[in-house]
C-alpha cells in the first residue's frame, strides 16, 4: 500500500440514540473539499463513548476492508441508567501515510440528554 501525496482524513462524531455512539471518517485532498478514495485499509476509525463526562467504553480501530471514501462505526458504548444522562461520542481516525498510520486529532460531538 502507499499514501497518496496530499490526501488526510476528516471525522465525524454522532450520537444517533440514546447511547448510541458513532464515529466517522473520510479521506479528502487537503482542505477537506473534495472527496479521495481510499484503498482497502487505508482509513481507520474508532468510537469512544461519554456519560455525564466520564469515559465508558471504547471500540477497536477498524479499517475500510474495500476502496471507498467514507468510513464508519457504532456502537452503543455506555449503560443508560434511569434518570438523565449527557452522552457524547469521540472519533479518532487514521490514514496509511505509506509506511506506517498517521493518527488524527480527534473530534467531539455536540452532548445529547437524555
Amino acid at each position: 500500500m502507499h499514501g497518496l501525496l496530499g490526501v488526510r482524513s476528516c471525522q465525524e462524531a454522532v450520537i444517533a440514540s440514546v447511547a448510541d455512539n458513532r464515529a466517522y471518517t473520510t479521506s479528502w485532498y487537503t482542505g477537506c473539499i473534495t472527496a479521495k478514495n481510499s484503498s482497502s485499509g487505508y482509513l481507520g476509525v474508532r468510537a469512544a463513548g461519554y456519560r455525564d463526562g466520564y469515559f465508558c467504553n471504547v471500540t477497536s480501530w477498524y479499517y475500510n476492508s474495500s476502496t471507498t471514501w467514507s468510513f464508519g462505526v457504532g456502537t452503543e458504548l455506555c449503560s443508560n441508567p434511569p434518570g438523565t444522562q449527557s452522552f457524547y461520542t469521540q472519533a479518532d481516525s487514521r490514514y496509511w501515510n505509506g509506511s506506517s498510520y498517521t493518527n488524527f486529532t480527534e473530534t467531539n460531538s455536540p452532548s445529547q440528554n437524555y
